[in-house]
C-alpha cells in the first residue's frame, strides 16, 4: 500500500442529534469508556466495515485519503482482513494455522505456515510483511482495549443516532484528552472524539483534530483523522470458508511481498548496515557504536502528522527501557535548528541524527515516513515498519528482538 492507504480520512455517516443532551459529568464518560475496555478486550467473533479518512491542510494546499476497511474474525484462529484504497486492494487471510497475504497491485500473493496471532520467534516477520494490515485492524480493535491510558480528562456532551447497513444505533459522545500530545504545550489543539454505542460499548466512530506550525515555513498544518464504521456485528455466523484464500487465477506466489507497494525487498533478518551521521551537538554518531544493544530507527520528519503522534509513545517506551539496553535513533533531514527546537519543546531526549542528503534513508529503502526499524544486539533487523504504529506493537516488536 502507499503512504494514504495508511493513514486514516474523513467521512460522514448520517447522523441525528437529539436536543436536549447536555454534556455530563466526567465521571460519567470515563465509565463509558471503561465499558469499551471490556469490550474490547472481550472481542472474540466480529464483522466490521469502516471507512479510514485523513485530510491534511497546509496554507492553501490541501490533500484528502480515504481508505476502506472490512474485518471479520473468529478467534483464536480465524482472520480476515480487505483494505481498498482507490482501485488498490490488500487482503490478509488465515484460518489460524496458515495466512495468505495478497496484493491486488502487484498480483502476488504469499503463503506462510503461521497465525498472525502467533508472537513465537521469526512470526514477527510475517507482522512486518502484512503490518500494514494487521495495524489498521488493530485501530478497530486493540486500540480501544486501552482507551483510559493517559486519559486527562473526558467529558459526554452529548447524543446522536449513527446510521448503520445494519441499523440506526444509539451513541454517547464523548470527547477526550490525553496527556501528552499536541505541540508548543498546547494539549488542547489534539482532542479525540468517540461515538460509543450505547448498547454494546463498541466505537462506532472515532475523530482527531491536530493543528500544529511547520517551523520552516510558519505555516498552519492542520489534520483531522477519523475512523467511521458502516457496519458493526457481534458473534455473526461465519462461515469457515471465509478464512481461506483462493488466489485469482492470474496471481503469483512469491515468498515475500514488498513494503508500500514498491518492489522494495523487507530487510528483516539482514544485518543492519552501518552508518555515521551528525547529532545535535555536531558529534559524529555510528551505528555500530551500539552493538550489544537493541535499537529504534525512527526516520521521520516534523511536517510529518503520525510521526508527531508516535513520539509521545516512543519517548515514554525509551524513559522505560533505556536502562535495560534500549537505544532510540531519531533520523531526519531536516536542519539541526528545526529538531532542537521540537524536541525542547517536548522535552524528549532520545537522540536525533541528521540524514541531510538522504543517504541512510536510500540505504534503508525508506521512502515513505514513518518508518521504524528494531536492530537487535547483534546488529541484525527483526522488524520493519512503514506508517503509524501503536504502542502494543512497538514493545512487542521490542521485546522480540532481545529486550
Amino acid at each position: 500500500m502507499n503512504r494514504a492507504s495508511r493513514i486514516l480520512l474523513l467521512v460522514v455517516l448520517p447522523a441525528i442529534l437529539i436536543p436536549g443532551c447536555g454534556s455530563e459529568t466526567v465521571n460519567t464518560a470515563e465509565r463509558v469508556l471503561g465499558k469499551v475496555e471490556e469490550r474490547y478486550r472481550n472481542l472474540d467473533r466480529f464483522e466490521f466495515r469502516a471507512t479510514f479518512s485523513t485530510v491534511f491542510s497546509q496554507g492553501i494546499n490541501s490533500q484528502k485519503y480515504i481508505t476502506s476497511v472490512h474485518y471479520l474474525a473468529n478467534r483464536p484462529g480465524g482472520l480476515r482482513i480487505e483494505v481498498t484504497q482507490e482501485e488498490n486492494r490488500d487482503i490478509l487471510v488465515s484460518n489460524g494455522e496458515t495466512t495468505w497475504t495478497y496484493r491486488s497491485s502487484l498480483d502476488q500473493y504469499t503463503v506462510q505456515p503461521v497465525s498472525p496471532y502467533q508472537t513465537a520467534e521469526g512470526a514477527y516477520g510475517l507482522r512486518a510483511i502484512s503490518g500494514n494490515m494487521l495495524e489498521t485492524a488493530d485501530l478497530l480493535t486493540a486500540a480501544f482495549e486501552r482507551i483510559t491510558l493517559n486519559l486527562r480528562d473526558a467529558v459526554v456532551i452529548g447524543q446522536q443516532r449513527i446510521e448503520l447497513e445494519s441499523g440506526a444505533r444509539m451513541a454517547y459522545v464523548v470527547e477526550a484528552k490525553y496527556e501528552g500530545e499536541g505541540r508548543n504545550g498546547d494539549r488542547e489543539s489534539w482532542p479525540v472524539t468517540y461515538w460509543i454505542d450505547k448498547t454494546t460499548s463498541l466505537v462506532l466512530r472515532q475523530r482527531i483534530r491536530m493543528n500544529t506550525t511547520d517551523p520552516q515555513s510558519g505555516e498552519r498544518i492542520r489534520m483531522m483523522q477519523e475512523i467511521a464504521l458502516s457496519e458493526a456485528r457481534l458473534n455473526p455466523d461465519l462461515t469457515e470458508n471465509l478464512f481461506e484464500f483462493m488466489p485469482p487465477p492470474t496471481a503469483e506466489r512469491v515468498d515475500e511481498l514488498p513494503v508500500g507497494g514498491a518492489r522494495k525487498p523487507m530487510m528483516v533478518g539482514q544485518e543492519a548496515e552501518d552508518f555515521t551521521l551528525e547529532n545535535v551537538e555536531g558529534d559524529a554518531v555510528s551505528l555500530s557504536q551500539h552493538r550489544g544493544k537493541v535499537v529504534l530507527l525512527d526516520f521521520w520528519a516534523t511536517w510529518c502528522g503520525p510521526c508527531l503522534e508516535a513520539h509521545p509513545v516512543i519517548d515514554r517506551i525509551y524513559q522505560e527501557w533505556k536502562d535495560e539496553g534500549l537505544v532510540v535513533i531519531g533520523i531526519s533531514s531536516e536542519s539541526r535548528e528545526s529538531i532542537q527546537q521540537y524536541m525542547g519543546e517536548h522535552g524528549y531526549t532520545f537522540m536525533n541524527l541528521f540524514d541531510r542528503n538522504h543517504s541512510v534513508s536510500r540505504e534503508y529503502n525508506v521512502d515513505v515516513i514513518p518508518a521504524v526499524f528494531i536492530i537487535d544486539r547483534e546488529g541484525e533487523i527483526a522488524a520493519q515498519m512503514v506508517g503509524a504504529k501503536s504502542e502494543q506493537t512497538l514493545r512487542r516488536a521490542i521485546r522480540e528482538a532481545g529486550l
